[in-house]
């Protein structure tokens, strides 16, 4: 994240998947297949993880179909990636 906003975001979310027992992996910059469409990659000693994304919707209502307009792309990543 490169914004003031977007970095104090990415760092709450650190912070807040640690206390809940996560380890937190940052992904890199840029595009590279064998990396999933992450900012965050939060996984549990049990194995269970977790893909975070940080997005900005401004001005924009946050309903479900909201979400499923405006990130509609990263979901089929995610969904691609998953099956790999």
């Amino acid at each position: 994240m490169t914004s003031r906003r977007g970095t104090l975001v990415e760092d709450g979310a650190r912070e807040l998947l640690r206390l809940h027992g996560y380890t937190v992996e940052v992904i890199p910059p840029g595009f590279n297949k064998k990396y999933p469409p992450a900012h965050l990659v939060a996984t549990q000693p049990t194995g269970e993880k977790r893909f975070i994304r940080i997005r900005k919707l401004s001005h924009l209502p946050s309903t479900i179909d909201t979400v499923m307009i405006k990130c509609s792309m990263d979901l089929a990543q995610f969904r691609k990636h998953l099956a790999c």
